[in-house]
């Protein structure tokens, strides 16, 4: 009885825990095909922020002890604030790159009308402005990796 009672406390602790467990920002960058479309948990430290041009949108750069990656919000965050967020992942890479350009357009614009941010239409020209943004902020020689945030998460104390 005891025996059991242990497997099912460590059984209910994994349960728990996992969907809390934060990816590493290298390895979701190491195989962005895997993660692409996938919504992730990603912790770390806001390094960089900047406000999309004519939006209250951000986009900032999160760091963990792996790497760093760029993520479009609509929750402002602050410099050097430490945050985990829930994300779905957008990467255009190799020769797919028109297409997937394609692809984050239509994701952004989908992100801003679910979230009530803005009209279809209105939606898309963000979205095009936005990616645009985003390129210019990002290593485009080794492709592009950006996370679009989900939902605000609130703070986490690290």
């Amino acid at each position: 009885m005891k025996l059991s009672g242990k497997i099912l406390f460590f059984c209910l602790l994994f349960v728990i825990t996992t969907p809390l467990a934060a990816l590493s920002i290298d390895r979701l960058k190491s195989n962005p095909e895997r993660y692409k479309g996938d919504t992730v948990r990603l912790s770390g430290e806001v390094t960089f922020v900047a406000g999309i041009p004519f939006t209250d949108l951000q986009v900032y750069i999160l760091e963990d002890n792996s790497g760093s990656l760029l993520v479009f919000t609509a929750f402002p965050k602050e410099l050097d604030e430490r945050t985990r967020i829930k994300a779905e992942v957008i990467a255009y890479i190799g020769d797919n790159k028109e297409r997937d350009r394609e692809d984050a357009i239509n994701r952004i614009s989908d992100y801003l009308v679910e979230k009530e941010i803005l009209e279809r239409k209105a939606a898309r020209k963000v979205s095009e402005i936005s990616l645009k943004f985003l390129n210019t902020v990002a290593d485009a020689a080794t492709g592009v990796w950006f996370v679009i945030e989900q939902e605000k998460t609130g703070f986490l104390n690290l």
